[in-house]
């Protein structure tokens, strides 16, 4: 139904942090090989901030990353020759 899901990319390291969501207005936030691929600890931390401010009392944030030597990890870096 229009007006009940909105959808939108974030690149934390390209942009600032939307000015659009306001704060306690998402029920969930997916992070889908995205922790992993930021290049620093302050932009987890900034990112991480920007969820708990913007997901509602009872939102969901699910996460879907590469686990320290998992085997996804594993043939991705073969691919790459590491």
């Amino acid at each position: 139904a229009p007006g009940r899901v909105e959808c939108f990319v974030w690149d934390p390291c390209a942009q600032p942090d939307p000015e659009n969501v306001a704060s306690e207005s998402l029920d969930l936030i997916t992070m889908v090989f995205f922790l992993s691929a930021l290049p620093g600890q302050a932009d987890v931390g900034r990112m991480l901030r920007f969820a708990s401010r913007v997901l509602r009392p009872g939102g969901r944030l699910l996460v879907r990353d590469y686990g320290i030597f998992d085997m996804t990890q594993l043939r991705f870096a073969a691919k790459r020759g590491r």
